[in-house]
């Protein structure tokens, strides 16, 4: 090194491998030069059982030196396929390499302590020894263990800003949480220009379009790519900006863990650290009484905003005609539960959430439920504010967020689906709720860009199951379930008509809907599964009226559903004003009604070669048995009546378009009630068998067999029975 101290080198560790970069000269860039260092993925270590290399070892950076661990008694070792170490003394194992970046040699530490340079082609340098005293403040710390790091016990110093803040600018930059591996950062620098704010990093950082996004986005910090700090003298943001290359990183410091994401700095302090001060330039904006210290801090550069993190509240100092003003928001007693396998409602510990303070959207607390906790019940103080049903379809679903807006005083709780409380005489009560989770997103430019929710035609039924339009000239190209992409178009893929997301028992389907197929995505126990289902070669036929030909309709004409329950099977229905008079399959199978005969409303297609032709009195089965078509006849029973109630309370006969009777298991049919309608009556020759009682769900379906009675409203299931005296009795 020269007598400026120049070179400088510095180093980072991604996916377990170094980048080194030296800077030749103040005026310098930071250059990277790892591809003038030996590549460490070229090394193998042998023992009498296997091979191994650096992924099976422990990897860490002390300085400018890198320690692999070699957890296994190594007795060969080869680079690049040619031998350069065998074991000389018995049971003289190397326990540690150390790979000397900054002058390009490789050591092994052996069990005796002897270290012994590595003889690797290329090696032109005349350096055979290691900084001794870096060596034995590398063996101290690798005798305390490979992966603990040394932390001061002090807050550490305040920076010294010295830009013009400037608090007109109302404009977050959030991080990008995108996965990266484990980081290890460190510096040989003498030079000292800045150092780390005191400041905290906030577990969850809210997006700047909604609460509501950055409610799918934001992850614990703990998840995140954490850099290692031991020894930085060098300018803190050159490191950041040079040798990263990146925003949205978490810096392990001496005490405290630091993200910077734009001008915005999140600190999170070590639970060990106490930081009794806390200063913006020479202005000391905290100074802490005994047992209130901070938890946590941020700085909005751009807002000239610090939020400050305590136990029972946070305090928001802002910059107000020159001088800083502060505001104390305290945490609302908001309670989180879980049910118990006995009914009983046990409250969360404070270790199972968070509470953080988001200025997105106004003031907002934000209850984060740790991954893997179960929360089914809020509570603000003693009053019930929202309760999981125990009856909910998804069995795995949970509260994941409770959001509580200091403007408008209301709640927001986000589980598969987003909730919107309000209080009115002392109750709660939900508003509304919207499928917050999905998001759709279009493409423009080479680049995604969010659907705005407002352009979708959502519809809901109460069965766990959504509906959404695209037909209305939006060209989706991606869809997600929180930050989970659950489907992309593909290059000459036609873009998607619609799309059905239904939340099953153990599961969620999202059924993407196209001209000439269906793509089935299953999410289930977090692993993804993709099926396609490509429509049958069938066609629909109606009559015209003055001629009494067959005409082929077209796809506007009717609609087509996948029906995913046990065997997949397409159901084809006639649109309103349109009739089915006869259908076409494969070219194998020809039905034409003749004059005078009843239009059929529905026709199921199954794959396993079977057609159901659905009448309003009868469903005829054609199935392909031994090289031809079998067709037999199943009436349905006149007997059976459904019925629903008009606004004014009165009982009005569903319609035949109000429900589809198809045929189960050769022996059973099923009545399907359609979404939008509400059946709450069942009768038997004018013999009510069911009516909906106060507190009863509608009915979602019923299976009819000759003896038996099976209704389903979707929270339970009820059995009636036809016995030797004609009545029928729920058993």
């Amino acid at each position: 090194m020269s007598e400026n101290g120049y070179p400088k080198y510095n180093a980072i560790l991604k996916n377990n491998k170094p980048i080194i970069m030296e800077r030749k000269s103040l005026l310098s860039p930071w250059v990277n030069i790892t591809h003038l260092r030996y590549n460490i993925e070229k090394l193998l270590f042998l023992d009498n059982n296997r091979d191994f290399n650096y992924l099976q070892c422990v990897v860490e950076l002390y300085e400018l030196i890198l320690v692999m661990e070699l957890r296994s008694n190594c007795k060969r070792i080869r680079f690049d396929g040619k031998l350069v170490w065998h074991i000389t003394k018995r049971n003289n194992f190397p326990k540690y390499l150390l790979f000397d970046l900054e002058n390009n040699n490789i050591f092994l530490l052996l069990r005796d302590s002897e270290l012994r340079k590595l003889d690797l082609p290329g090696d032109n340098r005349n350096t055979n020894s290691i900084d001794r005293k870096l060596i034995e403040d590398i063996k101290r710390k690798l005798n305390k263990g490979i992966k603990q790091t040394k932390q001061r016990e002090i807050c550490p110093k305040p920076i010294p800003t010295h830009d013009n803040l400037s608090h007109s600018e109302h404009t977050e930059s959030t991080p990008n949480f995108s996965p990266v591996s484990h980081s290890t950062i460190n510096s040989r620098s003498e030079s000292a220009s800045e150092s780390p704010l005191s400041v905290s990093t906030v577990d969850d950082l809210m997006s700047e379009n909604s609460i509501v996004e950055s409610c799918k986005m934001c992850e614990s910090l703990e998840e995140l790519f954490l850099v290692r700090i031991d020894v930085m003298r060098e300018s803190f943001r050159n490191i950041i900006n040079h040798l990263l290359g990146l925003d949205g990183q978490v810096i392990r410091g001496n005490g405290y863990k630091l993200l910077i994401s734009g001008y915005n700095f999140y600190y999170n302090f070590d639970p060990n650290v106490i930081c009794d001060e806390i200063k913006h330039c020479e202005t000391v904006l905290y100074r802490a009484k005994p047992g209130k210290y901070p938890k946590s801090l941020i700085f909005y550069k751009k807002l000239n905003l610090t939020i400050v993190e305590f136990e029972d509240k946070f305090s928001l100092f802002s910059v107000k005609y020159g001088e800083f003003t502060v505001e104390h928001c305290e945490i609302p007693p908001i309670k989180l539960y879980f049910r118990h396998s006995n009914g009983e409602f046990i409250p969360l510990t404070s270790d199972q959430y968070s509470v953080k303070l988001s200025i997105i959207g106004g003031l907002q607390f934000v209850f984060t439920v740790s991954e893997g906790t179960k929360c089914t019940m809020v509570r603000m103080g003693f009053e019930l504010v929202w309760m999981m049903r125990k009856s909910t379809r998804n069995k795995s679903d949970t509260i994941k967020k409770v959001i509580y807006n200091l403007t408008d005083k209301t709640i927001s709780i986000l589980t598969d689906t987003l909730f919107k409380c309000v209080e009115a005489n002392g109750n709660w009560y939900v508003r509304y709720k919207e499928l917050s989770h999905i998001t759709h997103y279009t493409e423009e430019r080479g680049n995604l860009v969010l659907i705005d929710r407002n352009e979708l035609i959502i519809t809901s039924s109460s069965r766990g199951k959504y509906l959404i339009n695209y037909e209305t000239g939006m060209r989706c190209v991606q869809i997600r379930h929180y930050d989970r992409v659950i489907w992309t178009k593909k290059i000459n893929e036609t873009y998607p008509k619609g799309l059905e997301y239904k939340v099953m028992t153990k599961s969620k389907k999202f059924i993407l809907q196209f001209e000439d197929k269906f793509v089935v995505s299953t999410l289930e126990q977090g692993e993804l599964t993709e099926k396609e289902y490509k429509l049958p070669e069938l066609g629909l036929y109606t009559r015209n009226g003055q001629t009494g030909t067959g005409v082929k309709l077209n796809k506007s004409d009717f609609t087509v559903k996948l029906d995913i329950f046990k065997d997949p099977k397409f159901i084809y229905s006639t649109n309103f004003g349109v009739k089915f008079y006869g259908l076409s399959y494969m070219n194998e199978l020809f039905i034409y009604l003749k004059p005078g005969q009843n239009s059929f409303l529905h026709v199921i297609c199954s794959q396993n070669r079977e057609l159901q032709v659905i009448f309003k009195d009868k469903i005829t089965l054609f199935k392909y048995i031994k090289d031809e078509w079998k067709e037999k006849v199943y009436l349905i029973p006149r007997e059976i009546t459904l019925y629903t109630r008009n606004p004014e309370g009165a009982t009005v006969l569903l319609d035949t378009g109000d429900y589809r009777v198809e045929l189960r298991d050769l022996r059973r049919l099923k009545y399907i009630i359609n979404d939008n309608v509400s059946c709450s009556e069942l009768r038997y020759e004018d013999d009510v068998i069911w009516t909906c009682g106060t507190g009863d769900k509608f009915i979602n379906s019923l299976y009819v067999n000759k003896r038996n009675i099976t209704i389903n409203t979707g929270t339970k299931i009820i059995h009636y029975k036809l016995n030797y005296k004609g009545k029928w009795t729920q058993c």
